[in-house]
């Protein structure tokens, strides 16, 4: 996989993989699940911050997401890449490349942590526990099942019900960590925030 893509994978984990949590964790996550209960939509910015080896790359961008299985997550800097799902299918767009990839939704989210965040079904691919309280959020732990996955673990952190920082271990033992500013619960994105038409001479690849 190329870098580029790795790392716009890993930004699908974005924190809100607690959206989905099950009822039976206490405390902020069952305040957060009778949120999405109702209308089931987040907005926001982030920072990211993967490391490799003893390089760390950062990216910043928004993010919008609203159920079932709709999400749209741009990455301004250091490049342009938008990776959106209408709920059937996932786009990412490489803007320098003018590259886009096109997967089916369930098969471009199998056993990541993105399947958190679009609840379902996809919460049978892992296995879910509580991890305590840690500067001051408190934090859900989330491990993927089945063998020769992308992500051994995914800590989730919250406050009062909402997801505000995240991190995720990956198969080669390498951490990244999203953090989340300006969260939004009350508004409901647009519709066009989840639909994709490629841009003019784009190279598209259908997966």
């Amino acid at each position: 996989m190329k870098p580029r893509f790795r790392l716009a994978n890993l930004a699908l984990a974005c924190g809100l993989s607690a959206v989905f949590a099950p009822a039976a964790l206490a405390g902020a996550v069952d305040d957060f699940q009778r949120y999405v209960a109702g209308r089931g939509a987040l907005t926001g910015q982030f920072t990211q911050e993967s490391a490799t080896g003893s390089k760390v790359r950062r990216t910043s961008g928004t993010f919008a997401i609203a159920r079932p299985g709709k999400f749209r997550w741009a990455i301004d800097k250091p490049f342009e890449q938008l990776i959106v799902s209408d709920g059937a299918k996932v786009w990412f767009w490489d803007k320098d490349l003018n590259q886009v990839t096109v997967r089916q939704l369930k098969d471009a989210l199998s056993a990541t942590p993105v399947a958190l965040l679009l609840g379902g079904e996809l919460l049978a691919q892992f296995s879910l526990k509580e991890g305590g309280e840690r500067d001051g959020l408190q934090w859900l732990e989330a491990t993927p099942k089945g063998k020769d996955l992308q992500f051994q673990r995914i800590a989730v952190g919250l406050k009062d019900g909402i997801p505000m920082r995240m991190e995720l271990v990956d198969a080669f033992n390498q951490t990244s960590r999203i953090q989340f500013a300006q969260v939004n619960n009350a508004a409901q994105p647009a519709a066009s925030s989840f639909s994709f038409s490629p841009p003019a001479g784009a190279d598209v690849l259908q997966q």
